[in-house]
């Protein structure tokens, strides 16, 4: 038990049809509020839903993408061109990653540390969602850090021998994937790569010097590369993100590789 002044349950609610009736706004199927999709605009003009109150319960990430959309929307209704810089996401180490989430005791507003410890809450969502490696009942699916080897700080990796299809990772992908299957898989052997349809990569031949099999797109051939073309001092620029990830899964990770025998 934990004492406390104040409970949130943020725990995902149906819309309130109603209140949406009170504003005028028009509902549709199962009396979600009929939006424009691309500003969160309301049939109502100048009223905007966002998050569950517009889809039902979904994740915070999902909302947080609506607020941005509205905001957007109502600058450039207002005349104002909102800023909208090439963002990139600023990397986390693995020690800050494991201790999201974490319960931190509040701070009285006012305190000269109130702010950063607020700010101490965020997920990082941005850096990386991690909900499929957190759902994952049979630890399938983990989290890659890229050391920025393409344009993201930390990249899913999913472990084919670990899953069996329960489709939890795809259940709570807030993105609506299917992580079991749309995220670059390390495969045990060539034969469980030809099976499947998953874009990744496997080890073969060579304990020392392996080539590295890969299928680059889901759906997509098997190629094969002999070692010093994927991991020699210069290795083809062929398929570059999927060669850098089975690079760092080699160079940092190859207990998954060595699991398999």
């Amino acid at each position: 038990k934990l004492p406390c002044d104040l409970l949130v349950a943020a725990v995902g609610e149906q819309p309130d049809a109603e209140l949406f009736a009170r504003f005028g706004i028009a509902a549709g199927r199962g009396g979600l509020p009929t939006i424009d999709a691309t500003t969160m605009e309301s049939s109502v003009p100048n009223i905007y839903v966002c998050g569950d109150a517009r889809r039902g319960p979904a994740s915070i990430i999902a909302a947080e993408a609506d607020g941005r959309a509205a905001a957007y929307a109502i600058f450039e209704k207002r005349g104002i061109e909102p800023t909208r810089d090439d963002y990139r996401a600023s990397a986390r180490n693995s020690r800050e990653r494991v201790t999201r989430g974490k319960l931190l005791p509040s701070l009285t507003f006012g305190e000269p540390d109130f702010a950063a410890r607020e700010a101490e809450r965020c997920l990082s969502c941005d850096t990386a969602c991690l909900r499929c490696v957190e759902v994952c009942p049979n630890r399938a699916n983990m989290v890659i850090d890229t050391e920025r080897s393409f344009d993201q700080p930390a990249q899913i990796l999913h472990i084919d021998r670990l899953c069996n299809e329960c489709g939890n990772c795809a259940r709570f992908c807030p993105w609506e994937g299917e992580p079991f299957s749309g995220k670059p898989t390390l495969f045990d052997s060539r034969q469980d790569l030809a099976a499947s349809k998953n874009a990744g990569f496997t080890f073969v031949g060579s304990a020392e010097r392996p080539s590295l099999a890969l299928r680059p797109s889901i759906s997509g051939d098997v190629i094969e590369l002999p070692y010093f073309a994927w991991n020699g001092a210069v290795s083809l620029s062929t398929h570059r993100d999927m060669v850098a990830l089975a690079r760092i899964v080699w160079a940092q990770h190859r207990y998954l590789v060595e699991a398999r025998r």
